[in-house]
């Protein structure tokens, strides 16, 4: 999915909150949005919007000196959606069909989502998880999913953000975990996981965990380390969180892939033929 005009103004939001909630300095702050406005100038529309997000928090950590700006609200999310897991995971296996509700909160707490909303609270995860247990699924179906996986040999699993990667946990017990590797960020960009929020969450203690080697909010092949690319070669189903692994492999020929998303821009909702908000199972041959 390629960069468009309606990214320019999230993407300019995106580094000025950053930039905000870093507290700096306001020539620093002008410095830095000046340096990015050069960039944006230079924009190709052929690469996607994870790939120009990247080069915007390049700067934003250049310029600062600070590495991972979001480390502390990763923590916050990812303690407030572990104290929430216990009674989650008792309304999945409460449900009529656990593996699907496991789906849907797994897809809506991609809702904690900095690179797309600058702001977001706890208590609206804790309600738009709560709204999603009754939500419609559009797309595919969990029995569709539940027969990719039972065919495939060795699945790849790829995450997204801090605190939802606590929902992961949701579906990752209902699926044959000897099959599966999860793979985070291999360096922090916005709130996305990396290895140490996966051993902080427990997931290092379910299934296999890498890292990509990339500092994408999505996952670019090319950007990726040679072990990520024999994994990625070698898996012979795809799951991916977000709407960053949705615009980057959307048109990655070759690879059956499931993407787990909400949706949270009208780009993405025009092309999934879906609505803002939306939770969203869709299979790619």
């Amino acid at each position: 999915m390629y960069f468009n005009l309606d990214c320019i103004p999230c993407l300019t939001r995106q580094a000025i909150s950053t930039l905000r909630m870093l507290n700096t300095e306001e020539a620093l702050q002008e410095k830095t949005m000046r340096l990015i406005l050069q960039e944006m100038q230079q924009l190709d529309f052929t690469n996607n919007p994870p790939y120009m997000s990247c080069l915007v928090h390049r700067i934003i950590k250049q310029q600062t000196g600070n590495t991972d700006p979001y480390k502390e609200i990763k923590k916050e999310f990812n303690k407030a959606a572990l104290n929430l897991y216990d009674y989650l995971e008792k309304t999945v296996q409460d449900s009529p069909y656990p593996f699907e509700q496991a789906i849907r909160l797994a897809a809506s707490a991609n809702i904690i989502d900095f690179g797309v909303l600058s702001e977001i609270t706890i208590k609206q995860v804790k309600k738009a998880l709560q709204d999603s247990l009754n939500s419609p699924i559009k797309g595919n179906t969990a029995y569709e999913l539940e027969e990719a996986i039972t065919k495939a040999r060795k699945i790849l699993f790829l995450a997204d953000n801090t605190g939802e990667i606590v929902m992961d946990k949701l579906l990752l017990t209902r699926m044959p975990r000897e099959k599966v590797t999860y793979v985070v960020k291999g360096k922090p960009i916005i709130n996305d996981a990396t290895m140490e929020d996966a051993e902080a969450v427990g997931i290092t203690n379910l299934v296999r965990v890498i890292d990509n080697g990339a500092d994408v909010p999505g996952t670019i092949i090319e950007l990726c380390s040679d072990k990520f690319k024999q994994e990625f070669a070698d898996a012979d189903l795809i799951i991916a969180k977000g709407q960053g692994n949705y615009e980057c492999l959307n048109d990655y020929k070759g690879k059956k892939k499931f993407f787990i998303f909400r949706v949270k821009c009208t780009t993405v909702a025009k092309s999934t033929n879906c609505s803002i908000d939306d939770i969203v199972l869709k299979m790619h041959e």
